[in-house]
């Protein structure tokens, strides 16, 4: 076997290269990654070239800029973010502690003999929580919920139940 001359090695890069622009070239024109199809095509070559061809055109899709705007309450959102625009999704609320002073509340002990507490206006049951009776684990209930719920699980328990507040 002889030995490639520095002409041929030349010309098979040369050749490496004009397969590589040209799979570089195709790539751009269907849509596809540029530098992707132009390595494949130093590598591979003329299979390269014939597999680009073969493929379809791959479409770009415009990317709409995201529109945020004010709502009725003041809160930014973003126009775009929303998949459906359908009721097949709904978002679970936070329940929100009332604070409102006509409410009786009521929790219940977690001793030994779990009991039910109350009736306690706001102002009591935020005396309750800073005596230390009460704590993010103890459930309460008032007229406006269904059921017992944790201190903890509401989103602004921190606010409405804050010393602060005692009167």
């Amino acid at each position: 076997m002889t030995e490639p001359t520095n002409l041929t090695i030349l010309l098979s890069l040369i050749y490496k290269v004009a397969c590589s622009a040209y799979c570089f070239n195709l790539a751009k024109k269907r849509g596809r990654n540029e530098i992707a199809w132009t390595v494949l095509g130093f590598l591979f070559d003329i299979f390269t070239i014939a597999t680009i061809a073969l493929l379809p055109k791959k479409e770009k899709t415009e990317k709409q800029p995201i529109k945020e705007s004010a709502g009725d309450s003041g809160v930014m959102f973003n126009e775009g973010a929303a998949a459906l625009n359908d009721d097949s999704f709904e978002m679970p609320k936070a329940p929100r502690l009332s604070s409102s002073k006509n409410l009786n509340w009521y929790y219940i002990t977690a001793t030994e003999d779990t009991e039910i507490k109350g009736p306690f206006g706001l102002n009591d049951l935020r005396k309750e929580i800073h005596n230390n009776t009460l704590d993010g684990s103890t459930y309460v209930w008032c007229e406006e919920f269904e059921d017992w719920t944790k201190l903890s699980e509401f989103s602004n328990a921190s606010l409405v139940l804050d010393a602060d507040f005692i009167e």
